[in-house]
């Protein structure tokens, strides 16, 4: 991915009253993020050389969460350098100026289109209380993720506690189960399952073909982002305390990372470093990272 230093600048994570929200890579190193400012918002690109391209939000409608498809093989899996297929949500409480006339749901990416983030699927706005502790945020979808078949994965459509699956290319959506709780993270976990965290901590695997869930851990606080090191089997889960902790991939805790400086999310990149990125609103954004185990076993 680009330096550090460049994901530390201005043009990529900052911006009016606030800033990056989420952070991710696809399979040729470019970092995105999409922010959370007064007025529109925006999906960045950063390409490893430095170079930005910017798409314009629905109008004062903040951007929740950035999900990139990587290629069959699991995550980085091909090396083939493709740029990901890219898919964000749309966020904001029901009686905030930010809704209007706009819905709140998850577009995605169409390069060189006449409408180059298109909706994918509309969302009713859902209240919740965790895991930003902030009402303008802690609404709308969440938990965006695709699978390792193309598929994209997103809590809370209809309702807290609901997990939607939609294929993107054919157009359509279902539900493949519905929890008691408001869903908060997702994560890529295995060839047919992922990871979801609810609210209050618990933390399941779901199988993508059946809905059928496994508890994996508990948590006893509310998760933020998680992301599973593909090569390790690690699962590292981001908490509001700020925390960073570790699991193996039974479930079972590892000592935690150092602590970042405040709230934020996880993300995984293809040079061997976990990133963190430190969320722009109410904070300062900031892009952090932490070395990756170097083998099994570590």
């Amino acid at each position: 991915p680009a330096p550090l230093e460049r994901m530390n600048e201005p043009d990529f994570i900052a911006g009016g009253d606030g800033g990056a929200f989420d952070l991710e890579f696809d399979d040729a190193c470019n970092a995105y993020v999409v922010t959370m400012i007064s007025g529109p918002d925006f999906l960045r690109q950063l390409e490893p050389d430095g170079t930005l391209t910017v798409w314009t939000g629905v109008t004062n409608l903040n951007m929740g969460e950035v999900a990139v498809l990587r290629r069959p093989g699991g995550e980085f899996g091909t090396g083939d350098g493709e740029l990901g297929e890219v898919a964000l949500t749309y966020v904001c409480c029901a009686s905030c100026g930010c809704v209007g006339d706009d819905p709140q749901g998850v577009a995605r990416l169409v390069r060189g289109a006449t409408e180059e983030l298109p909706m994918e699927v509309i969302a009713t706005p859902s209240p919740g209380a965790g895991p930003w502790g902030v009402t303008a945020v802690d609404t709308g979808p969440y938990g965006l993720t695709y699978d390792a078949r193309d598929r994209l994965y997103v809590g809370n459509v209809e309702a807290n506690g609901d997990l939607v699956r939609a294929d993107v290319a054919a157009g359509t959506s279902e539900t493949l189960t519905t929890f008691e709780e408001r869903v908060h993270a997702t994560a890529v976990f295995g060839p047919r399952s992922i990871l979801v965290a609810l609210a209050g901590g618990a933390v399941v695997e779901v199988d993508t073909e059946t809905g059928a869930t496994t508890p994996f851990a508990e948590l006893a606080t509310d998760v933020t982002s998680m992301v599973r090191d593909p090569f390790t089997g690690r699962v590292y889960v981001s908490t509001p305390e700020p925390a960073i902790r570790v699991f193996t991939p039974d479930g079972e805790p590892l000592d935690a990372l150092e602590a970042p400086p405040a709230a934020g999310r996880l993300a995984y990149a293809p040079d061997g470093f976990l990133y963190y990125l430190v969320v722009g609103w109410p904070t300062t954004a900031q892009v952090l990272r932490y070395a990756l185990p170097e083998r099994l076993g570590d």
